[in-house]
């Protein structure tokens, strides 16, 4: 399977305004879970981001509930919510000895003022005072009808321990009336939480009353990447990890990383696959204390022709936009790209994106290796004939190591 980019998804997290940075939602005060919570239960999720300025903005949120292909579902408000729906983000506190100024917005779901009564996926949109969307976030509610079981081979149906990872997966699902497995089950996988690569629409090889099984299906070969980079930055005066050097060009700090060049066999290392955390050194509060400061990456290489390069992590939300498009310095012989970060622990990648839509987006800079642990989140959505609404009955997280 070969991973480019779809315009049919969005990712987890999309900002929409300059002025709005670090938006992060967090399940159960947990930074490496995924956003989903589980349907009744004292699940909750946080949702923060900063916006750029020490002047108070009124901030709304507006909750939709989604189909499994994140459209909006065929639902009145009142179907998906108990209580209310458009409400102000009244927790915000000013940072605090920064260079600089933000304000940090942050709210619950569920609260005293809203409570989800459905699974499935979930849109918020954070909404300004002229109306206008200047991020959005989403997560998804799941209850718990469906088991699922997975493994990830290196022997695939296209090479034996090369560039290509194979998912085998089966389902079963039981306290649930299915009538018709393949229209009202709806299996998708992500890798690494990348929302545009969903992949769905792959068919069982095998089916029994209760059970789904799906092996050797070609849709489910990915390439394998590499691990990711990282470095981390908490404490301005004592850097280490991937870090050259920081320096304060007055008003604000500037890092400049250690060069990276291409990676082309595989490279070992405990990475949190694309996440990031916010932490500043012996700050009471990292959300309001740490802060922001230009990162400099820099890649050499020889320029690359028939496409585009790109900085990718969870903290650019894993899209590829002009925003994280590098430029390549002739004089340098590199591609370089800065980028404004908050303070913390971060992991990256360097992403090719062709012109014509075709290949690996991660072999001409990280390699493609089987060894990789990549992360696979395989989602189950059940919409029974004449439903309204697609149900996620289940869901499975795994690193393939």
């Amino acid at each position: 399977m070969f991973l480019l980019p779809s315009n049919s998804f969005s990712q987890w997290v999309n900002l929409y305004s300059e002025n709005i940075k670090t938006m992060r939602t967090i399940v159960n005060n947990d930074w490496e879970k995924l956003p989903i919570l589980h349907l009744n239960s004292d699940d909750y999720i946080t949702i923060s981001f900063d916006e750029m300025s020490h002047i108070y903005n009124r901030f709304t949120y507006h909750i939709t509930h989604c189909d499994a292909n994140w459209k909006p579902s065929d639902l009145y408000e009142s179907d998906f919510i108990e209580g209310f729906n458009d409400i102000p983000v009244d927790d915000y506190e000013n940072s605090i000895n920064t260079t600089f100024e933000y304000t940090h917005y942050t709210f619950n779901i569920p609260n005293d003022d809203t409570s989800l009564k459905l699974s499935g996926n979930y849109l918020v949109e954070i909404i300004d005072e002229d109306g206008e969307c200047v991020a959005d976030a989403k997560f998804s509610v799941t209850e718990d009808y469906a088991n699922i079981a997975a493994s990830v081979s290196s022997n695939t149906d296209l090479d034996i321990n090369g560039r290509h990872q194979q998912l085998t997966m089966s389902i079963s699902h039981s306290g649930i009336r299915v009538l018709d497995q393949t229209k009202e089950i709806l299996p998708y996988v992500i890798m690494n939480r990348d929302i545009t690569n969903m992949i769905s629409g792959f068919k069982p090889t095998h089916r029994s009353n209760n059970k789904m099984e799906y092996s050797h299906c070609k849709e489910l070969i990915f390439n394998a990447g590499n691990e990711y980079r990282r470095f981390e930055i908490i404490d301005m005066y004592d850097y280490t990890q991937n870090v050259d050097r920081i320096d304060f060009h007055t008003p604000y700090y500037h890092a400049t990383l250690l060069t990276d060049r291409p990676h082309i066999a595989y490279r070992h290392d405990n990475d949190h696959n694309g996440r990031y955390l916010v932490r500043s050194h012996n700050a009471g509060s990292s959300d309001i204390e740490a802060d922001y400061l230009f990162v400099h990456f820099t890649l050499i290489s020889n320029r690359l022709s028939g496409g585009n390069l790109y900085l990718r992590g969870d903290f650019s939300g894993n899209n590829i936009t002009d925003n994280w498009k590098m430029s390549y310095d002739e004089e340098m012989k590199a591609y370089t790209i800065t980028a404004l970060l908050k303070q913390g622990s971060y992991d990256y990648q360097y992403i090719w994106l062709p012109d014509n839509g075709k290949g690996s987006m991660t072999e001409r800079t990280e390699g493609d290796c089987y060894e990789t642990g990549n992360e696979y989140t395989i989602l189950v959505y059940f919409r029974e004939n004449g439903a309204r609404y697609d149900r996620l009955i289940g869901f499975n997280t795994f690193v393939s190591r």
